[in-house]
């Protein structure tokens, strides 16, 4: 085992090495799209993005955000295996229900395997995603980007080598699927070694404590991810995969701003959580209000952006047929005020342990997703999915704010009650 205090990174490291990791790997996610939108079709996205909508709620629902509730656990209540050992069969549970749910579904058999392929993936990065957890509590966030970064590097290499070789989507997803097992075989659990025994442990009563604490956080992820998604179900069902596919490509805008989130996030997500857990509320504060100026700007610059030059940015990075729809560009661009910091305000519930809250939070914000968007898609098209975002990211962000303020009072009552028995 390595010194493992010796070997702690800097805030400012970890978010370096976070940003170029995620960065990266956003990057690629996005060059999936952009491969498809340049030389493939607008329905090949269309499909793509299905796999992506279908899998996400499942996954996120049984990943519990185990990683997080791993991360922040200071007393080492649970050795790493046991976290290990719940997300190996949370994944196996997710990826039988996709199945389930794509057989209800009746699917096309090329349509069916895609977006199994597609999920296979993504459960394989979950189980990545738990060894990270390793990474993000010592902060040693290097270690996650350097995996993330060759995985990147691969996918941008491997993916548009197979569409220029056979131009068929499900030959890409299986290239993606065996990149993704190779890093979190050759690379994830090799780090891991090197901090914990990363033998999964399989203990009942371990798992229902950590299924009955971590459970409010995966209805949080799933809702989330539900609300994030229920506009590209709306526009399949309205619309088809072909308008799918032009929303998913503009929607790719959001995601980029969201990976300098994510990068501060992570490493910000432990030291937030030994503020509160000591009771320093105002360098939590002054923290949160820093990440949240940090969202705020970057939104800004986003709208600007898209107002200024979205036409352009479009017809260069896409298609001249991407340009007309300069004004979802600009709506989607909108709902980033909310949404990034928002991210950062549910890092926040995060760290101060308040895990029960969210998904009331999230459920609100879900329903309010398929009203507006149930009603409005079918009269104004894919302007209607934008407005929906805009409106349940609006509500989301203000329901956080009440929640994360009640969290901070209920501190500095308790302090206040303290320092009079102490009188």
């Amino acid at each position: 085992m390595l010194n493992k205090e010796e070997k702690r990174l800097s805030l400012r490291k970890n978010f370096s090495w976070t940003l170029l990791g995620n960065g990266l790997y956003a990057f690629s996610q996005w060059f999936i799209v952009f491969i498809l939108a340049k030389y493939g079709t607008p329905q090949m996205i269309g499909v793509y993005s299905m796999g992506l909508a279908l899998s996400a709620p499942v996954l996120m629902m049984t990943n519990l955000q185990l990683r997080v509730v791993q991360a922040t656990d200071f007393q080492n209540k649970y050795p790493f295996g046991i976290y290990f050992g719940l997300r190996i069969l949370m994944t196996f549970l997710a990826l039988t229900t996709i199945i389930i749910i794509m057989l209800f579904l009746n699917y096309n058999e090329q349509k069916f395997l895609i977006i199994l392929i597609i999920s296979l993936s993504r459960g394989i990065d979950a189980l990545s995603d738990i060894v990270y957890g390793v990474a993000q509590k010592y902060e040693r966030m290097d270690l996650m980007s350097r995996s993330r970064i060759i995985k990147s590097i691969l996918i941008i290499t491997i993916f548009p080598l197979c569409m220029w070789l056979w131009n068929d989507l499900l030959i890409g997803s299986i290239a993606i699927l065996i990149i993704s097992i190779l890093c979190l075989l050759l690379i994830d659990v090799v780090n891991a070694k090197g901090y914990d025994n990363i033998k999964p442990l399989i203990e009942k009563r371990s798992f229902f404590y950590l299924i009955r604490t971590s459970l409010p956080l995966g209805i949080v992820l799933m809702l989330g991810s539900l609300y994030t998604n229920i506009p590209r179900y709306a526009i399949d069902s309205y619309l088809g995969a072909k308008e799918l596919g032009y929303f998913t490509a503009v929607s790719y805008f959001i995601v980029a701003g969201q990976t300098v989130i994510t990068s501060l996030t992570q490493p910000a997500s432990p030291r937030l959580a030994k503020l509160y857990s000591i009771g320093d509320i105002k360098n939590f504060k002054g923290l949160l209000r820093k990440l949240c100026s940090a969202g705020l700007l970057l939104s800004l610059i986003g709208i600007l952006a898209s107002i200024v030059l979205g036409k352009e940015i479009l017809t260069i990075l896409y298609t001249a047929e991407y340009r007309s729809y300069h004004v979802l560009f600009v709506l989607l661009m909108l709902s980033t005020l909310f949404i990034y910091m928002g991210a950062f305000l549910g890092c926040g519930l995060t760290a101060a342990r308040n895990f029960s809250v969210q998904p009331y939070i999230e459920g609100i914000a879900t329903l309010i997703s398929i009203i507006v968007c149930w009603l409005i898609i079918p009269l104004i098209g894919l302007n209607g999915a934008a407005v929906g975002i805009l409106i349940a990211s609006g509500m989301q962000f203000s329901l956080k704010i009440i929640a994360i303020s009640h969290s901070l009072k209920k501190i500095d009552k308790a302090e206040e009650v303290d320092t009079l028995a102490n009188i």
